[in-house]
């Protein structure tokens, strides 16, 4: 056991675990089931587009032409990161398996580095710290760049250069996860954090902290760089309104928003993009230390930090939804989600779960049984994390990456209609637009939290007559319009099951006028259309293969 426990050993053997865990993806290959929300109709497509588009080095004020007939770089993806590169050199597939592995690498680094030498006392033993950053690491982390994922390692940074430690790595650490992480979702809270950290060592030492205060500054010029797209649209492209002025989100109750974050880590049942799955191991962990930690008046004023942060940020968020009117009028000051504080919580639970694990370990005197006690918790918590990887939460109820994508199938598709794919538009009925993006089209329709508002109105034309029979998808479209989608009054939403229970569509009642004048030629759907009562398209062909899960109808716009 003593040897086990070495650092080194319990390093080789974490790094092992973490491999183990993730060799699903390669023995399964594009048959593993992936995440679909913000990830398959959405992230992954962006990717494909730019790199067909240009790639790594495309200009920010280039008009990507795939989509929306040409909207703007920063529209499709606002950043020049690292994992364009890794998509590029691996493949779609195979570069987003390496970008989740990396971050989970990354993950743990930052978190085991962060823990023993900011927030643990040298006095605790390496397996607390391991075993928590092999945690942290096998959470299930968004798309595929290290936004929450390399939180812990960019911290670790600023504390050594708050203590005043300059060299170069902490530098090296700066650039890198500036350049491997998101501003509008994580960077920018990520800042007024630092700041208030700095303000308050401004006014507890009366001194300017020059080597923190520098970094500070390093982060936000490597982040400009990295953004460049994104801030050009917004300082030089004076003509773009973005259809987000128009964002209405409806509102959710306070407690059980604010209930969901701080027992589960997620905002809502339906979102996880920040999810840190404290439930039944860290809050009972975190409980029993504060409550010794009170009863032997011992506090921790970082642990004291993390908790207030946790339950102020929780609280933000929870309000924001609330008050939508309050988020509206702050999204008109600064054009992104003011709420995602919370963003940052997985990095304070994980935290707050080593600093408890530290304290109740020296409460105990036989120290054998501290650490069984310890490694039981590591070993459940672990067992629940397996639960929650991508290929084991989505096997039984979504798609795999070779299925959802169907590129045999379209490639059948696209011979059939014979003609350079640049020369006509498409759009998407009961599915998403991102299969056809992905699979070469030009299209229509898509889905993009910011393109310019006059296309949302100019496609609003195409769709008004179909979205006026079913509210629901009126208000969707209307109120948050980000999905930018062909929508059918007549199909759940998302969009695959008919709700008639009938398998044919009766009325499509598009403006097929103004769907030429944009150039639209060609509809992809899911369901058969009744033509008869539709005599504006003809039905010319339909497809299928048994790499896909569609049964696909092509319609030829009259």
């Amino acid at each position: 056991m003593r040897v086990f426990l070495k650092e080194r050993n319990l390093i080789l053997f974490s790094l092992v675990l973490i491999t183990l865990v993730f060799l699903p993806y390669v023995y399964l290959g594009e048959d593993v089931h992936l995440r679909l929300h913000d990830n398959m109709d959405s992230n992954i497509v962006w990717v494909k587009i730019i790199l067909e588009s240009g790639g790594f080095f495309l200009s920010p004020a280039a008009i990507v032409e795939q989509v929306m007939n040409g909207i703007p770089h920063s529209c499709v993806w606002g950043t020049y990161d690292l994992s364009l590169l890794f998509f590029d050199f691996f493949g779609i597939f195979w570069g987003y398996v390496f970008n989740k592995y990396l971050m989970a690498l990354i993950g743990f680094l930052g978190m085991f580095l962060l823990l023993k030498k900011h927030f643990l006392s040298d006095t605790t033993p390496s397996f607390i710290p391991i075993g928590v950053a092999v945690l942290f690491s096998l959470l299930p982390f968004w798309s595929f760049m290290a936004s929450i994922s390399g939180l812990p390692i960019v911290l670790y940074a600023f504390m050594n250069l708050r203590n005043r430690e300059v060299n170069v790595t902490n530098w090296l650490i700066l650039v890198l996860y500036g350049f491997y992480s998101s501003l509008v979702l994580v960077g920018f809270f990520l800042f007024i954090v630092l700041t208030f950290l700095w303000i308050a060592d401004l006014v507890r030492t009366k001194k300017i902290n020059y080597p923190f205060s520098f970094g500070i500054i390093f982060l936000l010029i490597i982040y400009i760089i990295s953004h460049l797209p994104l801030f050009w649209s917004f300082f030089y492209d004076s003509g773009f309104v973005s259809q987000r002025v128009e964002l209405k989100t409806g509102q959710a109750g306070f407690m059980t928003v604010f209930r969901r974050l701080l027992l589960h880590g997620d905002e809502t049942l339906g979102s996880n993009h920040a999810i840190s799955l404290q439930t039944y191991f860290l809050i009972p962990a975190i409980v029993i230390a504060f409550f010794f930690m009170l009863k032997n008046k011992v506090p921790n004023r970082k642990f004291l930090g993390l908790v207030i942060y946790i339950v102020v940020s929780s609280a933000w968020f929870a309000y924001l939804g609330w008050d939508s009117a309050l988020k509206e009028k702050l999204m008109l000051i600064f054009p992104l989600d003011i709420r995602r504080f919370n963003w940052l919580q997985p990095l304070c639970w994980y935290l707050l779960f080593g600093i408890s694990l530290s304290y109740i370990y020296s409460l105990f005197k036989n120290k054998v049984i501290a650490t069984v006690l310890i490694m039981i918790v590591f070993i459940f918590q672990f067992i629940f994390l397996l639960k929650y990887q991508e290929y084991n939460l989505y096997e039984n109820k979504n798609y795999s990456f070779r299925k959802y994508y169907a590129e045999a199938q379209f490639k059948e598709i696209g011979e059939f209609i014979g003609k350079n794919k640049e020369d006509y538009r498409i759009i998407s009925v009961g599915i998403e637009p991102a299969i056809s993006q992905f699979n070469g089209f030009y299209t229509l329709d898509g889905y993009f939290p910011n393109y310019p508002l006059s296309y949302k109105h100019q496609f609003g034309k195409v769709i008004e007559p179909e979205l006026k029979k079913n509210m629901g998808l009126y208000n969707f479209f209307h109120n948050w319009g980000s999905k930018c989608y062909a929508f059918c009054s007549v199909l759940y939403y998302p969009m695959q099951d008919l709700i008639s229970g009938e398998p044919v569509i009766e009325h499509l009642d598009f403006d097929y006028g103004a769907l030429k004048e944009m150039g639209g030629e060609y509809i992809i759907s899911s369901r058969e259309i009744n033509v008869e009562n539709n005599r504006e398209i003809r039905l010319e062909s339909t497809f299928e293969h048994e790499d896909s899960y569609w049964k696909l109808y092509l319609y030829k716009v009259l």
